[in-house]
C-alpha cells in the first residue's frame, strides 16, 4: 500500500473590510491533519505613517506640558529676603567640616572655607589617589546633600557619613566620616 502524497491548499475568506486569512494545509490525502493559521489583515503603510506621527505628537505635547510652571504668579513676584534666605542651602552643617580629614594610603582632604567667595564656599585640597595627579585644590559649594564640586573626573557631592559608607575596609570602625564615592573617604578620630 503506498501513501499518495497530499497536495497543498489555501482557503481565503474576505469578511467585510477586515481580511482575515485563513491558510489550511494538509499533508497527505491519508491524513486528517489540517494545520489553521489565522493572520491578521495588513496595515496600509500610510495608516502606519499617520499613526506614528500622531502618537509622537502626543507625546511631545505631554513632555513640553509637563515643563509648563503652573505657577505663574509666584515665579513673576519679586523675591523677598526671607524668600532668598530659604533659597540657599544650609552651610552651617558643611561649616563643621572645615579641617583635615584622612584616608587610606597616604590619601587626605582639608577643607577650608573659602571667604573670598562668601558664606557655604570652601577650598578642597585633597590627594585623591595614589598617583601624583591625583591631587589638587578644587572650589566647592555647600548644597542641601554636601559640597558639590568639580575634579578631573567630573562632577562630584562630598557628604556625610561613617566608615561602612566609604566602602574601605581599614575605615570601617569609623563613624566621622565624608565620602565622595565608594572606595573614596576620608575620616576623622
Amino acid at each position: 500500500m503506498s501513501k499518495k502524497r497530499g497536495s497543498l491548499f489555501l482557503v481565503k475568506l474576505a469578511i467585510g473590510s477586515a481580511v482575515p486569512l485563513i491558510s489550511a494545509k494538509g499533508l497527505d490525502q491519508d491524513e486528517s491533519q489540517i494545520t489553521l493559521q489565522l493572520s491578521p489583515p495588513p496595515v496600509p503603510l500610510a495608516m502606519m505613517k499617520t499613526a506614528l506621527t500622531l502618537s509622537l505628537a502626543l507625546c511631545t505635547m505631554t513632555l513640553i506640558s509637563g515643563c509648563n510652571d503652573d505657577n505663574t504668579a509666584a515665579s513673576n513676584a519679586p523675591a523677598t529676603e526671607a524668600g532668598a534666605e530659604q533659597s540657599q542651602p544650609n552651610h552651617e552643617m558643611t561649616d563643621q567640616w572645615v579641617g583635615r580629614w584622612i584616608g587610606v594610603e597616604g590619601l587626605f582632604l582639608d577643607v577650608s572655607q573659602d571667604d573670598s567667595a562668601g558664606p557655604g564656599h570652601y577650598l578642597l585640597e585633597m590627594q585623591y589617589g595614589l598617583d601624583a595627579d591625583q591631587s589638587g585644590t578644587f572650589e566647592g559649594q555647600a548644597t542641601d546633600d554636601g559640597i558639590s564640586f568639580s575634579r578631573d573626573d567630573g562632577q562630584q557631592l562630598l557628604r556625610a557619613g561613617d566608615g561602612e559608607a566609604t566602602g574601605l575596609k581599614w575605615l570601617a570602625e569609623k563613624e566621622d566620616c565624608l565620602v565622595v564615592q565608594a572606595g573614596e573617604g576620608y575620616c576623622r578620630d
